[in-house]
């Protein structure tokens, strides 16, 4: 329970590391993620981040980083954003390290700027869908894939308010439902959660 708000949490995906090669003396110039999972899972495979030019998502993923003492040279609220700031840079090559289930956004991006991109799968993702009973005035949706597993058992009333972490994600999730939909300021579950509070903190005060 938190300002009055009782939160609810089911897991609608898992993500499970997978084997990966990764050869260290490979020259990409830029290491990117979008994913806090990528970089946990590449940092306990060993491979070392310092020193080397780091694209990331802000929030989550670039917290990480900087928890592990690694410099972020470009970062963006979302994919696409970053994409577009990487072709900016215009190196040579990069490396994206990701999960089996991404957007297509950055990537197609990059190459279509004639930047060499190697992808590598460091993770798996899997849809665990749950049927919700609990009667719910809002839904907090965390990725795209998150939303593709809760409409495979449930629908959403028009009147739910849903919080998206980020863009894309809210993008994507304003292609399956006509609900509200409110982003983050910044892709993180302490700014989602501030975004909820703040909207039923607003609303109370509206009907006061």
């Amino acid at each position: 329970m938190a300002h009055g708000i009782e939160i609810i949490e089911k897991r609608f995906i898992q993500t499970t590391p997978l084997a990966f090669t990764y050869f260290e003396n490979t020259e990409a110039e830029y290491f990117v993620f979008t994913s806090s999972t990528a970089v946990k899972i590449v940092l306990n495979a060993g491979i070392a981040l310092q020193g080397k030019k780091i694209a990331c998502t802000s929030g989550e993923t670039k917290k990480v980083l900087l928890e592990n003492h690694i410099t972020v040279a470009i970062e963006a609220d979302d994919a696409q954003s970053l994409a577009d700031k990487l072709v900016q840079a215009q190196p040579r090559s990069a490396v994206f390290f990701c999960g089996n289930i991404h957007r297509e956004e950055l990537p197609e991006t990059v190459k279509a700027a004639h930047i060499q991109v190697e992808e590598v799968i460091v993770y798996q993702t899997t849809l665990t869908p749950v049927l919700v009973h609990d009667f719910i005035d809002a839904i907090l949706f965390f990725s795209p894939s998150a939303v593709d597993s809760f409409f495979i058992n449930n629908t959403l009333s028009p009147s739910t308010v849903c919080f998206c972490i980020g863009p894309t994600t809210a993008h994507y999730l304003a292609s399956k439902t006509k609900a509200p939909i409110h982003i983050a300021s910044s892709p993180s579950q302490e700014k989602l959660i501030d975004q909820l509070i703040t909207y039923y903190t607003h609303q109370v005060h509206v009907k006061e």
